[in-house]
């Protein structure tokens, strides 16, 4: 299990993330993380649903759905992960989806969804959060290619996951008009 692993980033910045399952305890860090999303008018991602209405029920569904109990038909295994700095600010989250779906294949939706607080952005933690997710879905689920999708007019992104060696392989217009970008990246490194 990867609770409580630590990362460095790349950029020699001397900044240290730290992965953690979410926690009880955790709970008023989390309704602050979105609520600084909310504040901001910016998309949620990589939080496998987080309901801060309802953390609890969350939770117990987040535990179930990492050790794969309890799925839901529409839903696979999937561990999420709250993002700690060296401070213990909860700067991200990433949710990564053990195997796929046919739907998070043809929606593009793919592994892994992450998310960067947006008063955090811009200092490589996109990067580092993704970078790690890809080493525990080859490491602990024994993935050797995974797919990463994303909006395509979200730039940082399609960066970011092309900082991670993904290569197109195709957009996908949605129903609601927004078109999503599907990458591979190749894990047998």
């Amino acid at each position: 299990m990867v609770c409580g692993k630590i990362l460095s980033l790349e950029k020699g910045s001397g900044n240290m993330l730290r992965f953690e399952l979410p926690t009880l305890k955790r709970k008023e860090q989390a309704i602050d993380y979105i609520h600084e999303f909310h504040k901001h008018k910016s998309n949620v991602n990589g939080t496998g649903g987080l309901d801060i209405n309802d953390y609890e029920n969350w939770l117990k569904r987040t535990i179930d759905a990492h050790k794969g109990a309890n799925i839901r038909k529409d839903r696979v295994p999937a561990s999420t992960y709250f993002v700690f700095d060296e401070d213990d600010k909860l700067i991200g989250m990433c949710n990564i989806r053990h195997i796929l779906s046919e739907y998070l294949i043809t929606s593009g939706s793919g592994h892994i969804g992450y998310s960067v607080r947006p008063n955090e952005r811009r200092k490589g933690y996109a990067t580092s959060i993704l970078q790690e997710s890809l080493n525990i879905l080859r490491n602990d689920f024994g993935v050797a290619e995974a797919l990463v999708g994303c909006y395509k007019d979200n730039v940082g992104s399609k960066k970011t996951i092309i900082a991670n060696g993904g290569i197109l392989q195709r957009e996908i217009l949605e129903e609601n008009g927004e078109t999503t970008i599907a990458y591979t990246i190749q894990l047998n490194r």
